[in-house]
């Protein structure tokens, strides 16, 4: 059983959304004008990190993404975001994109293979949510989604069979629960179904703690997957709608792709892709940006990953300016000016965790890059040697990424 991280959307109500400019009688209280106030988040303690804590726009895509010849059912397609405003539950508002929602899907262009076991085979959706009290611990929900194309279907029976217990039909739909004694194991408060038509099956694993939530979302989920049976949809496109940032949303995903990750390790990714995306906009010292995260595999071991984070601005100013601020808080000796990507970029060592990357700006996006190729062995070159390698390696990849921003 994986376990369940809680780390990585909500269609915006554009009505009763308002911005409050300065008071205009004596003695009103002031509001913000670099913020939004959502009826819908009134009792949710929002970061001051958040500008605009319900900006998403997931927009539904008819065109469902083929594997091996058969179309895919994506996960965040059998519970969308939608549906968990039906039922209540708020996106958390956070413009970090993994502390919201993460979803790995099939995008349709790489041309690796998927590992068929049910530990890897991870066609997955994450959210994390405000419960009904606003005011509780964050919960969460998964949604995990198994088809014969690329999950072993005998394993699958067999995890099943090991580890849950039949319950009634959900809206038609053959249910299970895990089983009370196979959940020792596991830290903190969730419930576990399998839900299986014909030959899709839906793992929902979740801490939501209203049980009457739980079950009207089963209850989506089933009538999902007959929908999705019949007729598979692609993976919503994401879109941000928000009166303090006019500029156009930035997908990290649109700019790196299987070529690059060939050029970069001689295989092909996976046909899985990893995106954070965040429910708000954010705001830092009264600029607004929105950020994005999207990642490349190689599969059947997860040996080469490719990353790629962007922060849009709403203009080139304001993002030199935070990248050079940004610069400066990075440890000193561990800064490489780089003079060939964009307008300006650098390699750096966070001292605190050793996580590398090679940052960089073009236009009013900043950059980060890097990757991880857990197929070579040990070296035992330098700090310094190394990081010439891993610039020396990424540089055409960087510049490429560059080349297709030219007209954000």
């Amino acid at each position: 059983m994986r376990r369940f991280f809680v780390i990585f959307s909500a269609l915006v109500l554009l009505a009763g959304c308002s911005i409050f400019s300065q008071p205009e009688e004596p003695g009103e209280e002031t509001k913000n004008p670099n913020r939004v106030e959502r009826p819908e988040y009134k009792d949710v303690d929002v970061d001051s990190r958040v500008a605009d804590p319900d900006a998403l726009v997931l927009k539904p895509n008819k065109q469902a993404v083929k594997y091996k010849g058969e179309p895919v059912v994506q996960a965040c397609d059998v519970i969308s975001s939608d549906d968990l405003r039906k039922a209540d539950q708020l996106l958390h508002a956070d413009s970090y994109p993994n502390n919201v929602m993460t979803r790995t899907y099939f995008n349709g262009e790489s041309k690796g293979e998927v590992d068929t076991s049910i530990e890897s085979a991870n066609n997955e959706c994450w959210y994390v949510l405000h419960g009904k009290s606003r005011k509780s611990r964050n919960e969460s929900i998964e949604i995990n989604v198994y088809e014969p194309a690329y999950t072993n279907q005998k394993e699958l029976a067999t995890e099943i069979k090991k580890n849950y217990k039949a319950i009634a039909d959900i809206e038609g739909v053959k249910a299970y629960q895990m089983a009370e004694e196979k959940m020792e194991d596991h830290t903190g408060r969730f419930t576990d179904y399998r839900l299986q038509q014909g030959t899709i099956t839906a793992h929902i694993y979740t801490s939501i703690i209203d049980e009457k939530v739980v079950k009207s979302l089963l209850q989506t989920a089933a009538k999902r997957l007959k929908q999705l049976e019949a007729k598979p949809t692609g993976p919503s496109q994401v879109d941000y709608k928000s009166p303090v940032f006019a500029a156009g949303y930035v997908n990290s995903c649109d700019y790196i792709g299987n070529e690059d990750f060939q050029n970069l390790f001689g295989v092909d990714a996976d046909p899985l892709v990893t995106e954070g995306i965040s429910s708000s906009v954010g705001v830092e010292d009264s600029d607004h940006y929105l950020k994005h995260n999207c990642s490349l595999r190689e599969n059947p071991e997860n040996n080469q990953v490719l990353s790629m984070k962007t922060t849009a601005y709403e203009d080139e100013k304001t993002a030199a300016l935070h990248f050079k601020e940004g610069k400066k808080e990075v440890d000193g000796d561990s800064v490489q000016e780089v003079s060939s990507i964009g307008d300006d970029a650098y390699y750096a060592v966070n001292e605190v965790d050793g996580e590398w990357s090679l940052t960089f700006r073009q236009g009013r996006v900043e950059v980060q890059m890097d990757f991880y190729d857990y197929s070579e062995k040990e070296d035992p070159s330098s700090d310094e040697e190394i990081a010439e390698k891993r610039i020396e390696r990424l540089t055409p990849i960087a510049q490429a990424v560059v080349e297709r921003m030219k007209d954000v």
